[in-house]
């Protein structure tokens, strides 16, 4: 198994284990008078808890386990076989340690491992005809767009459709819902991993919301996607010839050159390409704009952003500084939804921070910005344009 899912599959034992010690541990008191209660307790324990949550809890954790590390069982009868609790499945790989990227690894993981429990007779059986008639919609159609990948572009629209009254539309069963919401997500983003589109990506997030995955995993998932989405628009970009346009640029002097280039080893070694000091995003733009006067070309310029990025070097010994420093970047980068988040939780953390309290208190506010900061950063550090547009700006090109 992939790291992610090994990791996830140790944070779901250890999970299960301790709802068994919770349960086993107040099974015991009402047991302790039972003389043949080591022989019954799984019976007695399922009794007692019968219809509470930490039971339905314990049964769809040992699921979801069984999905991940198990093959499937030909012999499974139907209404056995399909999960349906991805609300508990999408609250545990919240709670799971695993950043984002990881997270969404074991998402795709385990989707695949659920599809193939499933069929198109599930499909079928899932479509009920009370659902096609009132809707007003062509049955075989329906039936294809939750079957197959969608071929035409023009059926975009009819695409959202669909899932919208999915999303909308009181089926009669929740795990007729469960089914189409997986197959939706079969079609439009695991058999599209690499050229899913924008449609696809609405189509795949209101698929989420049919199988009640936590809106908070949503959050994220939307995020790491588009960004996928944004890095492949950019590639497709760079293939397209560029038409250069001719800038007069000035000339500098020997003494000019040599005092510049002085400037600039101060703060990164060109040809060992490394960052000889932590730096501030001010001096990163400034350091850019030293490059640009000495026509470094713009690719080398971004290798030394990226280079200083990769060094993550602790720059910033005050993490409100540091936010206040990137809050002009924050906000260019705001269309991204971790971006987002990290600027709503961490102005948050400001108004609490500043109310009158014990020393403890701030300390532990700053801390949390410091790690919404280094969050934002693990999306910040992929876009350049900022410090090249503001180095620009300083030199007036």
């Amino acid at each position: 198994m992939q790291r992610a899912i090994q990791q996830f599959n140790e944070f779901l034992t250890g999970s299960i284990d301790d709802v068994v010690i919770e349960m086993y541990d107040k099974a015991k008191e009402k047991l302790k008078n039972d003389p043949d209660h080591y022989i019954t307790m799984l019976d007695q324990i399922i009794k007692i808890y019968k219809n509470t949550s930490i039971l339905d809890l314990f049964i769809s954790m040992s699921r979801i386990h069984d999905i991940i590390t198990k093959k499937v069982k030909e012999d499974i009868l139907f209404e056995e076989e399909i999960f349906t609790r991805f609300d508990i499945f999408s609250r545990l790989l919240k709670e799971s340690t695993l950043n984002y990227k990881d997270k969404l690894k074991v998402f795709e993981y385990f989707m695949e491992k659920v599809l193939n429990r499933l069929s198109t007779d599930h499909m079928n059986i899932a479509i009920n005809e009370d659902l096609v008639k009132k809707s007003n919609i062509d049955e075989v159609d329906f039936l294809n767009f939750l079957k197959h990948e969608p071929v035409k572009e023009e059926k975009n629209e009819r695409d959202k459709e669909y899932i919208e009254l999915l999303n909308k539309y009181n089926i009669t069963t929740e795990k007729a819902k469960i089914i189409i919401g997986c197959f939706s997500i079969k079609s439009h983003f695991l058999n599209k991993r690499n050229s899913f589109n924008e449609t696809d990506l609405k189509i795949t997030l209101m698929a989420f919301e049919v199988l009640n995955i936590s809106q908070s995993l949503i959050v994220k998932v939307q995020g790491t996607l588009i960004k996928e989405l944004q890095e492949r628009s950019k590639e497709e970009k760079s293939r397209e010839p560029v038409k250069v346009k001719k800038e007069q640029k000035k000339k500098l002097s020997q003494k000019e050159y040599n005092h510049k280039f002085h400037r600039v080893l101060e703060k990164y070694d060109i040809q060992q390409q490394t960052v000889i000091k932590p730096l501030v995003l001010d001096e990163i733009v400034e350091l850019i704009s030293l490059l640009y006067e000495l026509n470094v070309d713009e690719k080398e310029i971004i290798k030394c952003i990226q280079t200083i990025n990769k060094y993550d070097l602790a720059a910033y010994k005050n993490p409100i500084a540091e936010f206040n420093d990137y809050y002009e970047k924050m906000m260019l980068c705001s269309k991204d939804p971790n971006i987002r988040e990290s600027q709503q939780n961490i102005k948050d953390y400001l108004q609490e921070i500043f109310i009158p309290s014990d020393n403890s208190s701030y300390l532990f506010w700053k801390q949390a910005i410091a790690e919404e900061m280094k969050q934002a950063h693990v999306t910040l550090k992929e876009n350049y344009q900022y410090e090249l547009e503001k180095a620009k700006e300083k030199i007036k090109c």
